[in-house]
């Protein structure tokens, strides 16, 4: 017995009412103007708590009470770098990714 194409051929989709397109298409230049400020940020903050942390040591032998502020604040702006090198990944490390279907 042959097959039957007509008989035995099904399709099935699904269907997704989605307010927003599910991918974002953006050139080269806007992805980097948008994660650009991030990587700024994440320059400053790495400044801050290392420009802190030697005002710190500093004060540790001169003025006691002006290092324990100084070393919790270069442990927050180090953090805070730390967050916002995570965000700017993105532009410069390479994780976009291009998905291709054959249908």
């Amino acid at each position: 017995m042959a097959w039957d194409t007509t008989r035995d051929f099904g399709v099935a989709s699904t269907m997704a009412d989605a307010s927003r397109p599910m991918v974002k298409d953006t050139s080269r230049l806007e992805f980097l103007e948008r994660y650009i400020p991030y990587w700024r940020e994440a320059r400053q903050f790495r400044a801050y708590s290392i420009m802190l942390a030697i005002v710190g040591v500093v004060m540790l032998f001169r003025i006691p009470i002006i290092a324990v502020p100084a070393f919790a604040a270069a442990g927050y702006f180090h953090v805070r770098g730390q967050q916002k090198q995570w965000y700017s990944q993105g532009a410069y490390a390479g994780h976009r990714t291009i998905m291709g279907a054959d249908i």
